[in-house]
């Protein structure tokens, strides 16, 4: 039962051009029978119906569903009222062009628990019901309007809902189809409501149980309708033959039948065959018209149809309700369907659409990945000393003498003394015959005493066995085949120098790589006579101002030294007239690092602003062609809410749409143009990729699908958010 109860609707509302197109209305329709609202176009009849039908929203009075009142419009509630209660036939067809005519009635149905072959005898049978069967498989946009005025009805009949509002159903049809159709709706009618917008006042007599009339947006006449005995169609403008009589002229050229309705009026002819062509003069005040495929007025045989009550009675239309339990909400597997199938059918719309997603994901990944370069850095880029060594600089030999005297007390700070730790090594690479006389000097690292290589962390080969082998940290050599286009050339991994020779010209001495180890340090472990040694008694330490100590702490014992200025007055006088400080102190590794993080913070700050600006100019670019894309679906979109389905559904069914876009144009390029230049960096020097690790790749993804998805959902959003009614009306 429906009931509506003073119901107001206004159009452009407290504005100048305010129109009051339902004016408190109160009506209540039963369980079944046919229902016909009369008005002239304009009197506000759609606007009642669409109120009612929940397709558009009203300004005040209430609208009672089934023991349901609602005081305003509510688009949850009514898509649910809608896709569960509801069928609409349209005087405007609203369906899916591009689509077949069996999809077009499938959607309306998904919503119910039905199995693919119920599906189909639903669909069958109503499209036999309205003669359509045999355009099953065809596009929609190949059929005339009659035959998609036909289509809708079929659609609205297969849900076989308790309430069907029709607005102008017949509008399109010819004479023999009106009649079929409204006998199907006259008959469902006994078991359902239908409520039918019509101009046509004969239909309304002769099928309808109720007319009411509207005028102007006011209720003006609602009556039980006394039905017509029986129904001709009096506007039709065919002559039916079998309505005249006949007389039939033989000639040696043919036949010629004269039809007439008793009254015939003397009239001559000359007609004259000649090249194939039949020429007609007529010789009276007869005026003769000629009849052609294109001419209003067609010759039928018979008499005009014409239906009588009892032939409604005989009329068979059996179909069962669907199943209960349905709702207003697709599966996802559904949704995932659908929004395949609108994909393959939109063609090549499409294809402007995927060059856009594919040039963005170009973009994004590669200010990502450079950002990521930036923000994931190596140390060793910078870093160029062992992170254990203190560097003291004293003014006189003496003050180092007393400085390594005082630390040597202190039992709280550990340390050894060294110099010479900062030396090159100079490679020949033997791995092509072209570099055999290129050789290349491998700087940036530290000497470190063998003995505090910690054997756990060698990664390639073995320990130090003589004074003349080497064991090198991983990070140099990956500085040197990151940074030395030559070297690397000839290598492509750290472990492909094993077994190599290196000279340091410093101590004139040739080293054998002997092991690799990863102890993330820029560091070369060699035998301690080759860095210096350093004691007290040694004159030639103490000829330099300069010396280095290997500890565990070395911040504090860099401060420990620099603390010493104060205990040294007496060389402020002699050797340091400006006094400045006579130790000094440093600790390279922290301003290495420290240089380290600030390059890195300035590198991500631009990096950021440039992913940022980029993504920004991604996002709005897809904005742009997503919204495109849904206003030129539009029609698509106000079927959708038309029939029933939610928003939420039909933003979902674009998210859908959107990663299977995303899939094929960016999730799919990105990971092979990832594999290719990781397997192209393990060949040639080739890093812009290879940085990137398939964990950061696959977030990268995350982030472009849920960007894509938001963008999909912002463009649908902002059309279908209207009442259904007038989404129709804008569109």
């Amino acid at each position: 039962m429906i009931k509506v109860e003073g119901l107001d609707k206004y159009f452009n509302r407290r504005k100048k051009n305010e129109i009051h197109v339902i004016h408190n209305t109160t009506l209540t329709f039963g369980n079944s029978g046919l229902v016909c609202i009369l008005g002239e176009s304009g009197s506000g009849k759609t606007t009642l119906l669409n109120v009612m039908g929940g397709l558009d929203s009203f300004s005040g009075g209430s609208i009672t569903v089934d023991e349901e009142r609602l005081d305003r419009y509510v688009p949850k509630k009514m898509d649910k009222l809608r896709n569960r209660k509801y069928g609409y036939i349209f005087q405007n067809y609203y369906l899916l062009s591009e689509y077949s005519v069996e999809y077009n009635i499938k959607v309306a149905l998904k919503c119910f628990d039905m199995s693919e072959e119920e599906l189909d005898d639903r669909v069958n049978y109503v499209l036999n019901a309205v003669e359509m069967r045999r355009y099953k498989n065809k596009p929609v946009s190949e059929l005339s309007g009659g035959q998609r005025q036909r289509v809708a009805i079929a659609r609205a009949l297969a849900k076989t809902p308790d309430v069907i509002f029709a607005d102008e159903p017949t509008g399109n049809l010819d004479e023999n189809n009106t009649l079929r159709v409204m006998s199907i709706l006259k008959k469902i009618s006994k078991d359902c409501l239908v409520i039918l917008v019509t101009h046509e006042e004969r239909i309304a007599r002769f099928f309808a149980d109720r007319i009411i009339k509207v005028q102007d947006g006011v209720v003006t006449e609602d009556v039980e309708n006394v039905k017509s005995v029986s129904y001709t169609n009096e506007a039709d403008a065919d002559i039916y033959l079998g309505e005249f009589k006949k007389k039939e002229i033989t000639t040696d050229g043919g036949v010629i039948n004269v039809y007439h309705d008793g009254a015939v009026e003397p009239f001559m002819l000359n007609m004259v065959f000649s090249n194939g062509k039949l020429y007609i003069e007529s010789r009276s005040e007869v005026k003769v018209l000629y009849i052609t495929d294109e001419s209003e007025t067609q010759l039928v045989d018979g008499t005009k149809p014409e239906m009588k009550q009892e032939d409604l009675e005989e009329f068979s239309f059996e179909l069962k309700k669907v199943p209960a339990g349905g709702n207003n909400k697709l599966s996802l597997s559904e949704l995932f369907t659908m929004a395949r199938y609108n994909l393959k059918n939109m063609g090549k719309k499409q294809i402007f659409m995927h060059v856009i997603f594919v040039l963005a994901s170009i973009m994004m990944l590669l200010t990502a990945s450079d950002l990521y370069r930036v923000a994931f850095a190596k140390p060793w880029e910078m870093v160029s000393n062992d992170s254990h060594y203190v560097t003291v600089q004293c003014m006189h030999p003496g003050i180092a003498e007393e400085a390594m005297a005082r630390f040597d007390g202190q039992s709280k700070l550990r340390g050894e003394k060294y110099s010479n730790i900062k030396m090159g090594l100079k490679i020949t690479s033997n791995n092509y015959s072209q570099l055999k006389e290129l050789d290349r000097t491998l700087t940036g690292f530290s000497y470190v005493d063998v003995k505090y290589l910690d054997e756990s962390l060698m990664l390639y080969g073995r320990m130090p066995e003589n004074e003349n082998e080497i064991v090198i940290e991983k990070s140099v050599l990956d500085k040197v085949l990151n940074g030395n286009t030559i070297l690397s050339t000839a290598f492509d991994t750290a472990k492909d120098f094993l077994g190599e020779v290196v000279y340091c010209s410093a101590q004139n001495v040739n080293f054998t790589i002997c092991g690799i180890s990863d102890g993330n340090e820029m560091s070369a472990y060699v035998a301690p006579k080759w860095i210096g040694l350093a004691s007290l008694n040694d004159n030639d330490y103490y000829n330099r101002k300069n010396f280095q100590v290997y500890t565990e702490s070395p911040e504090e014992v860099a401060t420990y030294f620099n603390n010493l200025n104060e205990e040294f007055e007496e060389y402020y006088d002699g050797f340091n007239v400006y006094r400045d400080p006579v130790i000094q102190a440093s600790y390279p590794y922290g301003k290495d690092k420290e240089a380290y993080h600030e390059r890195v913070k300035n590198d991500i700050s631009l990096r950021l602003m440039i992913t940022g600006i980029v993504v920004l100019l991604s996002v709005i670019v897809l904005v742009f062609t997503m919204k495109a894309n849904a206003l030129r679906r539009t029609e698509e979109l106000v079927v959708y809410r038309l029939i029933g389905i939610t928003p939420g559904n039909i933003m979902l069914s674009y998210v859908f749409e959107t990663i299977i876009i995303t899939i094929k144009t960016q999730l799919v390029p990105i990971i092979i143009a990832t594999g290719v230049c990781k397997y192209l960096s393990g060949v040639i020097r080739f890093d812009l990729l290879s940085l990137c690790p398939w964990g950061y790749l696959l977030l990268l993804i995350a982030g472009t699908f849920a960007i894509n998805s938001l963008v999909a959902v912002l463009s649908v959003r902002g059309i279908i958010r209207r009442p259904p009614a007038q989404l129709a009306a804008k569109n």
